[in-house]
């Protein structure tokens, strides 16, 4: 079992600055440093899912380490998150984010259970504790996903099967991701997503916002989910969706560029591979097929020094 899927109820094994620094580490950072930093977990009645900050050279596919937290729970269908805890490495004066206010009250929305937020430095100094959405501006109305209420909890990573073709295994866990999708209504489009990384494939539903906005599709998730536990040589994508019953399902461009950032960054090659959620049809296609001509925001200064002999 993995350090970020912690089986033990949190009062038993108690949550440690010690080991959220260590998911600091783990951040996916835009540049080498960075002015702000974090690492978050989120406390079930059973477990804990720890996070670290995403930073994506858009920005606009940033992750929060409180929502990356929340997100791994949905993804290992245990939803009912009771506390947030995140330790904050700035040198600026704390406030709570108005995107992570959201994030957690949207949450709870579809839950129906409060979230006790704290915010730490790394001195072990409470910066913030209370309930967001019961002291901010942001306080929707529950919206019960009752379909969340029914799961069983799981871990969402399995071995890989060196006797099974790699395709056969990224659809069956492609289909599981689909199940753990944390949507805005029962009835909605679900899609899931299969990450192999390493000898590990991971797997994740969309982790859906009410504004759309700060969606965490199928694809970020399982691959957040990896690279949170340490693996971040992701070599194969499989996606799925109730949408294409028929035919192979494609990945929108916010994935293909999330996923372009990862290969540039540990130069493996990703392939991606498309299914249809209700018959056998697939496609196969590297990234670089999807994207033949890929955006990048350039090298930092530091970044150009360090290449210089």
């Amino acid at each position: 079992m993995s350090a970020a899927y912690d089986s033990n109820p949190p009062f038993i094994e108690p949550v440690t600055r010690e080991r959220l620094q260590a998911y600091l580490k783990r951040s996916w950072l835009k540049r080498d440093s960075t002015a702000f930093n974090s690492s978050s977990v989120a406390l079930t009645q059973t477990s804990a899912y720890y996070s670290g900050l995403w930073e994506s050279r858009s920005h606009l596919l940033d992750v929060t380490s409180e929502q990356g937290a929340l997100a791994r729970a949905a993804s290992c269908k245990d939803a009912g998150v009771r506390s947030v805890i995140t330790l904050v490495d700035t040198q600026e004066t704390f406030q709570p984010n108005p995107l992570v206010v959201k994030v957690l009250a949207d949450h709870e929305r579809r839950t129906g259970q409060s979230i006790h937020y704290q915010a730490l430095d790394l001195q072990g100094k409470i910066l913030y504790a209370g309930v967001p959405s019961k002291e901010f501006y942001y306080q929707p109305k529950q919206k019960i996903l009752e379909r969340a209420r029914a799961w069983k909890q799981e871990k969402n990573a399995l071995p890989v099967a060196p006797s099974t073709l790699v395709i056969e295994q990224l659809r069956n866990a492609a289909l599981k991701g689909m199940e753990c999708h944390f949507g805005t209504s029962n009835e909605e489009t679900r899609y899931g997503a299969g990450v192999r990384a390493d000898d590990t494939i991971y797997f994740a539903g969309v982790y859906s916002s009410f504004d759309h906005r700060l969606n965490v599709h199928a694809e970020m998730s399982a691959t957040l989910s990896a690279v949170m536990d340490g693996h971040q040589d992701i070599s194969w994508v499989g996606i799925v969706s109730t949408k294409f019953k028929d035919v192979p399902v494609r990945p929108c461009g916010c994935c293909l560029q999330f996923l372009s950032e990862i290969q540039q960054k540990t130069g493996k090659e990703i392939s991606i591979a498309a299914f249809a959620s209700d018959t056998n049809a697939y496609e196969v296609s590297t990234l670089q097929e999807y994207l033949p001509l890929t955006w990048h925001s350039g090298e930092s200064l530091e970044e150009k020094t360090r290449r210089k002999p």
